[in-house]
């Protein structure tokens, strides 16, 4: 994406309240809560925001890379598009971009695109790691999650 002839830009949002992160085709433009990391279908395991953030500007690659023409050209255009196309490119997406990612950095990855339950508020975009489902069950106001990321930057 360094080189791509457009510009994607990044909006910030809360993710919490509208329920995802999302890249919009027309206005080439992700919108990303720095903050909102993914429960995955356990109940248990949250991916990154970073993660996230990673997965949109996958999708912004698939739009540069027009491999995926037909599909984004229906989105922009306001044409019906069938849920296979929708899940053909979201899968390709964890495929090509999320789930490399994730191992790269050692994060857990999602069985398939539909392995995703919510949103959950972490402290940065880098935390991820396992959530208490007891506290989700009794007293979802204390959820409180274990973060794994052990990644600290070199000190100068």
């Amino acid at each position: 994406m360094t080189n791509a002839p457009e510009t994607i830009n990044i909006v910030f949002v809360n993710a919490i309240t509208t329920g995802k992160d999302t890249y919009d085709e027309k206005k080439r433009t992700i919108y990303w809560d720095p903050k909102a990391g993914l429960v995955l279908g356990n109940k248990t395991h949250i991916m990154s925001a970073a993660l996230g953030l990673a997965h949109e500007m996958g999708h912004a690659a698939q739009h540069l890379s027009r491999e995926y023409d037909e599909i984004f050209d229906a989105m922009i255009n306001n044409k019906p598009i069938s849920k296979e196309q929708i899940l053909m490119l979201e899968e390709a997406n964890l495929a090509k971009y999320e789930t490399p990612i994730a191992q790269e950095l050692g994060e857990y990855t999602r069985a398939n695109y539909g392995d995703a339950k919510r949103m959950h508020r972490m402290k940065s975009s880098t935390d991820w790691g396992t959530l208490n489902p007891w506290y989700y069950t009794w007293a979802p106001w204390l959820e409180s999650y274990e973060n794994q990321n052990t990644w600290t930057p070199a000190q100068k």
